[in-house]
This record gives C-alpha cells, sequence and structure tokens, in this order.
C-alpha cells in the first residue's frame, strides 16, 4: 500500500519580506557611518550675519544744527600756537552714527600734550517694548596708541518712548598725528523682547 506524504505549504506575506529588508539596510547604514571620520551634511549656509538692530531714533543736541552728539570739534593749544584741532562731520549709516575727525594745525611739541574730551549721544527707544540689561562695549583700532578711551556710561533699563544717553570719555595724544582710520566703536546693546540687539556710535579719524 503506497501511502502520499502531504507536504504543509508556508506562504510568508510580501510585507514582512520589505519590513526584515528595511531593518537590514537601516542596520547596514548605522554600521558604515560609525566606521567612517567624516560627516558629509547636504545643506546651505549663510555667512551673511546681520546684527540684530535697536529700534532707535537719534536725538539731536541741538535741534538746529546737523549735530548728531555734542563735540563736533575742539581744539587743543599750546602756549602760542595751535597744536591739534579736529573738525567734526557727522553721519548715520545703518545702525551706526558716525563722527569723523580731523588732524589740522599741528606743530613740533616737546613734551606730552593730551586733551580729554567727553562725547554724549542719545538715542530714543521707539521698539515699542522696554530696553533692559543695558550695556556698552568698546571696539578700539588705534595702531599708535594715541587714542584713550577712559570712560564709558549707559543706563541699563529704557522705557519705550524714554531716551538714553551715552557719555564717552577719551583722551587724544594732541602731540602727534594719529594715524587715518584709527577709532572707537561704543557698542551699545539692550535686550529688547527676548533678544539682544545692538546700535553704535564711533569715532573715526579720517584725516
Amino acid at each position: 500500500m503506497k501511502y502520499k506524504i502531504k507536504r504543509k505549504k508556508r506562504t510568508i506575506k510580501v510585507s514582512y519580506v520589505c519590513l526584515i529588508l528595511l531593518v537590514i539596510l537601516v542596520l547596514m547604514s548605522t554600521s558604515y557611518s560609525l566606521w567612517q571620520t567624516n560627516l558629509y551634511i547636504d545643506g546651505t549656509v549663510d555667512i551673511n550675519y546681520v546684527e540684530p538692530e535697536l529700534a532707535v531714533e537719534v536725538v539731536k543736541p541741538d535741534s538746529n544744527s546737523d549735530r548728531l552728539s555734542t563735540n563736533t570739534s575742539f581744539v587743543s593749544v599750546g602756549v602760542l600756537y595751535r597744536v591739534f584741532e579736529v573738525l567734526g562731520d557727522e553721519y548715520e549709516n545703518n545702525n551706526t552714527v558716525v563722527t569723523k575727525l580731523e588732524n589740522a594745525n599741528k606743530v613740533l611739541w616737546i613734551g606730552s600734550f593730551n586733551k580729554d574730551v567727553t562725547f554724549t549721544f542719545t538715542i530714543q527707544n521707539i521698539s515699542g517694548f522696554t530696553f533692559t540689561d543695558g550695556n556698552v562695549m568698546v571696539e578700539e583700532y588705534d595702531p599708535d596708541g594715541r587714542i584713550n578711551p577712559t570712560n564709558a556710561t549707559l543706563s541699563t533699563t529704557v522705557n519705550n518712548g524714554d531716551s538714553v544717553t551715552l557719555t564717552a570719555e577719551v583722551t587724544f595724544d594732541a602731540k602727534n598725528d594719529i594715524t587715518i582710520g584709527s577709532y572707537v566703536n561704543y557698542k551699545i546693546s539692550f535686550l529688547c523682547d527676548g533678544t539682544r540687539r545692538y546700535y553704535n556710535y564711533k569715532i573715526l579719524i579720517s584725516g
């Protein structure tokens, strides 16, 4: 008597196969990345950083003139001669106000002759928010060491609509020429609406 052996047919669903293949591919890619020393990211980097700007309006010290700070000119006088003079020219450029100073009428002077000058610069808060945590940072370029910013003060809190004044004290070496392009920049910053924002007052030697 002959017996027929019936074999059971097993079927594997296609979805199971796909899932297994997917797991294998993930494990392979992870293992490969662990052996690599370089990571490559496909994307775009924007290097044109724009500094968050304070929403302010410059307050002129004299409404009848174009001056933007209290000092646009000063003179240092020797025994018989005027040894150093600076002439002021001011302009606003984006979030910076620049006071340009020009050397003039210098003569030989024996010994040191320094001129202490106080600049004040006022801005009004028009942001709609309160400025808090006020700070001023001094940035300086002076290869000859003939400009010495000695002090700078600023209020720490400014309500919307109120004004704040930077008071900056600078000592100039009036005996010698100051290199053209030398400057002192006062970077004014406040927290405004959760972001630290900036405005600049710059004293620039232009010629």
